[in-house]
């Protein structure tokens, strides 16, 4: 198994924070399996979650690439609080 590695705040400034993450079973992520953004979805949860957590976020984007974008995709389905998404 590899080393997760924790979620990184950026702060950038007033208007703009960015949190990225290293999601389950990719990179040295935990996890076994890449189910192509089916558990995937749960790891965005818990970082939104986190986010709103903060009371310091007002409007959530989420960026995702490849299988990220496809991971975006199922997670704003569920969440329709998203405010915009930038797929490739």
């Amino acid at each position: 198994a590899g080393h997760r590695r924790h979620p990184c705040l950026y702060p950038s400034n007033r208007m703009w924070r960015l949190l990225a993450l290293r999601l389950q079973g990719s990179g040295l992520s935990e996890g076994q399996w890449v189910t192509l953004g089916a558990e995937e979805q749960e790891d965005v949860a818990v970082a939104v979650a986190h986010l709103r957590g903060t009371g310091t976020i007002s409007t959530l984007g989420l960026w995702g690439r490849s299988m990220g974008a496809v991971t975006a995709l199922l997670y704003s389905a569920r969440d329709p609080s998203i405010a915009g998404m930038v797929l490739d």
